[in-house]
């Protein structure tokens, strides 16, 4: 994917891509506090700003190249369908809406239906180093 992405938040992975006892996690998921800032990934459109049963709070942004970025359980979604948002505008706040038990961002990158691997996609900072162990007290059921 020729798309530059920026991290949606600062904070912690503190749940990877893939397998779950439960089923598949389609993102990432990124430790922040209540109300902390979430920001677009990459210039696009919002082509979602609305409330789902398992994601809560959720924002859709359409990028080139048919990407496609999720951001759930939000706690205020900022940004409304047809606006046209930058890389690293403020679009949501953290929360835990929906299928959540903890204030944390879930994060996703999709393209022609298939959820590929946000960690191969985002800049590598330090923080990755520190990717909390996966286990059976994840963060939601995305």
């Amino acid at each position: 994917m020729p798309l530059a992405f920026v991290w949606p938040t600062d904070g912690l992975v503190s749940s990877t891509f893939g397998r779950r006892r439960s089923g598949w996690h389609r993102g990432i998921d990124i430790k922040a506090e209540h109300g902390t800032p979430i920001l677009a990934a990459a210039a696009g459109v919002v082509i979602a700003s609305a409330v789902e049963p398992r994601y809560g709070r959720v924002v859709k942004l359409e990028h080139a190249y048919g990407i496609v970025t999720v951001y759930a359980h939000n706690d205020l979604n900022l940004v409304a369908v047809g606006d046209r948002v930058a890389a690293g505008e403020m679009i949501a706040t953290v929360g835990k809406t929906g299928r959540a038990t903890a204030y944390h961002v879930h994060f996703e990158i999709r393209r022609g239906g298939r959820a590929y691997n946000p960690l191969y996609l985002l800049p590598l900072p330090p923080r990755i180093a520190r990717v909390e162990e996966m286990n059976e007290n994840h963060l939601d059921d995305e």
